[in-house]
């Protein structure tokens, strides 16, 4: 017995069975704290997403609602009295328009038709257009009637080139004590622009973007921007509130939730070594100790029992 070589403990015994089942503990263990570390991560980062599409939100609500509060007073002053004229209207919107470049352009639609828009160089081909005859305008122009408030348009393919925005506003009119619509007033706002401003460029360097609900339909809308994400992508989601509705926008991290693999992460793979090493450990102090308790009672010179294991077997012969 004493002559074993060294790695006599690694055969098969009952000491080898207790460090298998040390070493299966510790690999739950070490994957029970790699789900729930995995688990923290994605808790984290979506609190991150949260906050950057928070932001956008602030800005592009604000820039939105900031602009058409303008377009409020004018058709405000258009119902006090009961219409304007064409050099009234360009005056006015001469001075509403200065340090706003987000605004395109303001027209006014008496009867639903566009007779005035500012500034009218490179606007011509809107002078005429019909809001509830036109197929690309007459869906947000019929809500912003039946809803008589403001509604976003679009965004919109300009004629002109570029994309944008168009805020309706039904106007009335009172015609001999009668309540009737005047017509409308709009505003064009240059999307790009806004989404710039309001920092989509930034958010899309580390987030893959959809934005959903044209005309400001929300979320049963058609998408504006971006390719739609999955359900199954669990993104992140949060409406944007635009006159009349709203937008939604979801979000996930360009490289996903988890760009690498929970188990081949450096605290996993050190675990896992760890459950190892203790295993191990556990199968030699257990070899040593049943070797050590029959070494105790054998003569090491003739491997024969020694006096210490005759007393004990006579004690439970006794016994």
């Amino acid at each position: 017995d004493t002559g074993r070589p060294e790695h006599a403990w690694l055969r098969p015994g009952s000491h080898l069975w207790a460090a298998l089942a040390v070493l299966l503990l510790g690999l739950y263990f070490s994957y029970s704290a790699a789900r729930l570390e995995r688990h923290n991560d994605e808790s984290n980062q979506r609190a991150q997403v949260q906050t950057q599409m928070s932001k956008f939100r602030f800005e592009m609500e604000s820039r939105i609602f900031r602009s058409v509060a303008l377009v409020t007073g004018l058709a405000a002053q258009l119902q006090v009295q009961q219409g304007m004229e064409d050099a009234q209207f360009q005056a006015m919107a001469d001075q509403l328009l200065r340090g706003q470049p987000q605004i395109l352009s303001l027209s006014l639609a008496p009867g639903f038709v566009i007779r005035s828009i500012y500034p009218i160089y490179g606007n011509e081909a809107a002078i005429g257009l019909r809001l509830l005859e036109d197929p690309v305008q007459k869906v947000a122009m019929m809500r912003a009637i039946s809803e008589d408030g403001a509604v976003l348009g679009g965004p919109f393919e300009l004629v002109q080139g570029g994309t944008a925005l168009v805020v309706r506003i039904p106007l009335w009119t009172d015609v001999e004590g009668v309540p009737r619509y005047w017509g409308a007033a709009s505003m064009t706002l240059d999307y790009e622009y806004m989404l710039q401003k309001a920092g989509l460029p930034e958010l899309e360097r580390s987030l893959r973007l959809d934005i959903v609900g044209r005309d400001a339909t929300g979320p049963g809308g058609d998408i504006i921007r971006g390719p739609r994400i999955g359900v199954a992508e669990k993104p992140v989601k949060m409406p944007v509130f635009v006159p009349g509705g709203s937008w939604l926008i979801s979000a996930v991290p360009q490289a996903g939730w988890h760009p690498r693999a929970w188990w081949t992460r450096p605290e996993v793979l050190a675990r896992a070594l760890m459950s190892l090493l203790a295993a191990l450990a556990t199968a030699r102090i257990l070899y040593d100790r049943k070797r050590i308790r029959r070494l105790a009672g054998m003569d090491t010179l003739t491997s024969l029992p020694n006096r210490r294991w005759a007393m004990h077997q006579l004690e439970r012969l006794i016994a």
